[in-house]
């Protein structure tokens, strides 16, 4: 109960096995960008949780802000909580 959205991105590695950079993460997209689909080594994946709870008699609060490619929204009378991490792929080879 309370939590409204859950977005995942990944983190992707542009980078050639062996270039400088190579294994972290060079841009993140959603699950249905063609990227992913084209040997696309995955670096890292952004999880947003959005808690939200409703209350009546809140007057309106600040707006939220955007997220997850997720356009801002304007103040209203819920309670809200945004909760974002950035999990790297610890078993990620470099070189693969």
């Amino acid at each position: 109960p309370g939590v409204s959205d859950l977005q995942l991105q990944f983190g992707i590695d542009l980078d050639l096995p062996g270039d400088p950079g190579s294994g972290s993460a060079d841009l993140y997209v959603h699950a249905d960008d063609p990227r992913l689909q084209r040997d696309a080594r995955v670096a890292a994946v952004r999880v947003w949780l959005m808690i939200e709870v409703r209350d009546p008699n809140r007057p309106p609060g600040r707006p939220v802000p955007g997220y997850a490619d997720r356009a801002a929204s304007g103040p209203d009378q819920n309670k809200r909580l945004l909760v974002s991490r950035t999990y790297p792929i610890a078993n990620l080879s470099s070189d693969s």
